[in-house]
């Protein structure tokens, strides 16, 4: 079975501006959810315009369940993909009902069976009964359901999804996002999201291309990305932590300010290199016995948790992920130790990137 998305050499700029895209490629299995997520600029929803055959490429192809549907010279018209899209700005039809504008694009079908169809997928996406309504009558969460309803409505080959919660609260976005994927994962729908959002990429994709500059820095699952980032780019754009200052040492071992960490492995380091060690807010632990201790500079209370900004005798910082039960003073001193489970480091002469 071919993949239904692959992208290989995918070059692309537009008119009159230096290259967007450069040799950016990637694969999505059937049912499989991707996700790009970068900064604002790196090219994200260019990749999606060109999938979705609004922009034709320069070089390169695109190949959708197999066909291939654009190349330099040939740009199959978005109708004939069989891709769904939906937008940031969800693009309703505000003069339809909710049923009329999820039918929007079943011309083939007659219209009762256009309507059952559409009920069908309103139900599915958690708004039975709603098909009356009108746009301006729901609310964001509700018109962008019914934004996703009408993309699957023709069961498409692969469906686009570009900033779709972005307009949402950080509650209602994080629900709508495990809710999308668990009916994507249902339906079998394969789909490539785009956002700047890490928390919804690892909430619905089960691959995130980490884009930089228009090209994919790594592609890898979220759990990869957090625990095993291949640059310094990846390791400061996911997750929450700071890059610590060391030493390698002959017993493939790393001599950090807050100790010695035993094993680094696959860090490829010399002795005596100088590193930067990534430390996540879990790898320090606050210990009221330990002999090491740092002052609380900032602190963010999470509910379960305070994220504690935390600096040391040398005046560099560290963060640390504490149970809330631990409230400390600003300016206060508290014990810490290291207990890193997944090591990573770069040698410090690396561009910082």
């Amino acid at each position: 079975m071919p993949n239904a998305l692959d992208i290989a050499g995918l070059r692309f700029a537009y008119p009159g501006t230096p290259p967007v895209l450069a040799d950016f490629g990637l694969s999505l299995a059937p049912g499989e959810i991707g996700c790009l997520l970068g900064p604002s600029g790196c090219g994200k929803t260019s990749v999606l315009r060109c999938v979705a055959g609004l922009e034709a490429i320069a070089e390169g192809e695109i190949r959708i369940g197999g066909e291939r549907v654009s190349a330099p010279g040939l740009n199959l018209p978005t109708e004939r993909r069989r891709v769904g899209v939906v937008f940031q700005d969800y693009a309703l039809f505000p003069h339809l009902d909710c049923v009329d504008n999820v039918a929007f694009g079943l011309h083939s079908l007659p219209r009762p069976a256009r309507r059952q169809r559409a009920a069908e997928l309103l139900a599915a996406v958690g708004l039975p009964g709603m098909g009356s309504k009108f746009p301006h009558e729901l609310s964001g969460g509700q018109r962008q359901r019914v934004a996703l309803a009408r993309a699957l409505a023709p069961e498409p080959r692969l469906l686009l999804l570009d900033e779709p919660f972005s307009n949402l609260d950080g509650a209602l976005r994080e629900r709508l996002s495990h809710e999308v994927r668990a009916l994507l994962k249902q339906s079998g729908t394969t789909a490539l999201l785009v956002t700047h959002d890490q928390n919804e990429a690892f909430a619905m994709a089960d691959m995130v291309g980490v884009m930089r500059e228009g090209r994919i820095e790594q592609w890898d699952t979220p759990y990869m990305l957090y625990h095993r980032p291949r640059s310094r780019f990846v390791a400061d754009f996911v997750g929450d932590g700071v890059l610590l200052d060391g030493l390698a040492t002959p017993e493939d071992a790393i001599d950090t300010p807050l100790g010695p960490i035993p094993h680094c492995p696959g860090c490829e380091l010399t002795p005596g290199m100088p590193v930067s060690l990534l430390l996540r807010p879990d790898d320090v632990q606050h210990d009221d016995d330990a002999p090491l201790q740092a002052e609380v500079v900032s602190k963010a209370f999470r509910g379960a948790d305070f994220l504690y900004t935390l600096k040391l005798n040398d005046g560099r910082t560290v963060l640390s992920l504490v149970p809330s039960h631990h409230n400390h003073a600003i300016g206060e001193r508290i014990g810490i130790r290291l207990d890193v489970d997944h090591v990573v480091a770069f040698p410090a002469a690396a561009e910082r990137r």
